[in-house]
């Protein structure tokens, strides 16, 4: 299981820090996706970047995509997946009317297209996450930031929650 860690000083920096409980034989490395990259998610829709974001990641191994597993945008919002196995529920499939997202793609999402932690939490109730791997991964929930931590959906009855 992966953990996180977030600490802010007495002059007010904020310290984020996270293990990655995966195997070294994974290829993760630095990745930099500029501002309006387009990518495609995991059920194949088109999204576009609004913000640059610098982060560990790997190409998914089904198609030409980068998977993030943390990072943060050039507004300073960071965001770690993490492997918490048993202890989220995911949509079985896509919802018409909302936007879907593997928990893959949440981390491109959350920090390619907010400028905010609020932006991301007034857009929660509109998103969807499936439980679809994108390659040979497991599924994951997310910490983001330094103050928010996003539980699986349904988020009415497990609204995010501030630290």
């Amino acid at each position: 299981m992966c953990t996180s860690l977030t600490y802010t000083s007495a002059t007010g920096h904020h310290f984020f820090a996270r293990t990655m409980d995966f195997p070294t034989t994974t290829p993760w490395r630095p990745v930099f996706l500029p501002r309006h990259y387009r990518w495609k998610t995991a059920l194949h829709a088109t999204r576009t970047t609004q913000y640059a974001i610098l982060g560990g990641g790997r190409i998914a191994a089904d198609f030409s995509a980068y998977l993030l597993a943390d990072g943060f945008n050039e507004n300073g919002i960071s965001c770690a997946e993490l492997y918490l196995p048993g202890v989220v529920d995911y949509a079985p499939t896509p919802v018409a009317g909302q936007l879907n997202l593997t928990p893959q793609d949440f981390i491109n999402w959350a920090l390619g297209e907010h400028a905010t932690l609020a932006t991301i939490v007034a857009d929660l109730p509109h998103v969807t996450l499936v439980d679809q791997p994108w390659g040979p991964t497991a599924t994951f929930t997310h910490s983001i930031g330094f103050s928010v931590t996003v539980p699986g959906k349904p988020w009415s009855s497990n609204p995010p929650v501030a630290h």
